[in-house]
């Protein structure tokens, strides 16, 4: 029988400029490593391996001209905090995960580092490590849902003060008030982290986003805001191919009075039509294709 010899997963362009503008679009940045054959059309002089080095040294390009996004300050809704180590790294890093697949905005909170201002402007906290907090978190994020914020945890918590919610029910938590707040505590047996990250989406309501999407797709997003509150960037990601008469919508919380949309393959950004509501405003986007940035000015 006739064998064949597997040659790895084949990259193209766009695997490449997707991979940079992922990790700069939340703050991060990179190591470019090619894989075999495009080294080596590159340097046999090949056109279409050159062409993927222009556009992927054009992504770079792009991020680097624009340091000042650098020093923005995510934005967020929940906090997850944990230690994201031993037994808890699986659980804890794959609601990270999926969490930015509901394009919540997110906070992540190192549990040992965790101080008062890890929760300012957080409307819930998330919490599912499988041993209980410490005092000091305990007391901390008790204040913060006395306060009116919310906590989301599991059986490993312990004793939670409160009475139960008459308000409303879930499949899978239980919820009881606390001062201002509300706290929801998983029931016994429930381990799936797909759920958690969805049922926090609806525990926290969505009349919180931040961003919302219509006709986005398979979009991730990332949304931050400079030091002064005077600007602010709605990264997206669209890692789906995108028809051509596909036009995306976004809904970004806040009052803006310009925005305007940055791709990679423009040297200037595009105005955007922004339908203008009472505490957020739509826009309306051409056919996207892997990523665009809307700026806007407050």
């Amino acid at each position: 029988m006739g064998g064949s010899r597997s040659l790895g997963p084949r990259l193209f362009a766009q695997s490449y400029v997707m991979a940079i503008a992922d990790a700069a679009a939340h703050g991060g940045r990179w190591i470019i490593s090619l894989d075999s054959p495009l080294a080596a059309g590159i340097s046999e002089g090949s056109r279409e391996a050159l062409e993927t080095w222009q556009k992927i040294t054009g992504a770079a390009g792009f991020f680097a001209a624009r340091k000042a996004w650098s020093d923005y300050r995510p934005e967020a809704v929940i906090g997850i905090i944990s230690d994201f180590s031993g037994r808890n790294e699986f659980l804890s890093g794959e609601i990270l995960n999926l969490v930015a697949r509901t394009n919540q905005q997110y906070r992540i909170i190192v549990k040992g580092e965790a101080t008062q201002s890890s929760l300012n402007s957080l409307k819930a906290v998330l919490y599912h490590d499988e041993d209980p907090p410490s005092p000091e978190i305990r007391k901390l994020i008790l204040a913060f849902v006395r306060a009116g914020g919310m906590l989301i945890t599991g059986p490993a918590w312990g004793q939670i003060p409160g009475v139960p919610d008459r308000r409303g029910d879930h499949p899978r938590y239980a919820l009881r008030v606390f001062g201002k707040g509300r706290v929801a505590i998983g029931k016994p047996g429930f381990d799936d982290p797909y759920l958690m990250a969805n049922d926090s989406v609806v525990l926290v309501s969505r009349r919180h986003d931040l961003l919302r999407f219509w006709n986005g797709g398979a979009v991730g997003s990332h949304f931050t805001m400079d030091p002064d509150r005077k600007r602010a960037v709605a990264h997206m990601l669209f890692y789906a191919f995108q028809f051509r008469d596909n036009r995306p919508t976004v809904r970004v919380a806040g009052r803006y009075r310009k925005a305007s949309l940055w791709t990679l393959d423009q040297a200037s950004p595009r105005d955007l039509e922004m339908v203008v509501q009472s505490n957020a405003v739509e826009l309306h986007l051409p056919p996207m294709a892997q990523y665009a940035a809307a700026e806007l000015e407050v």
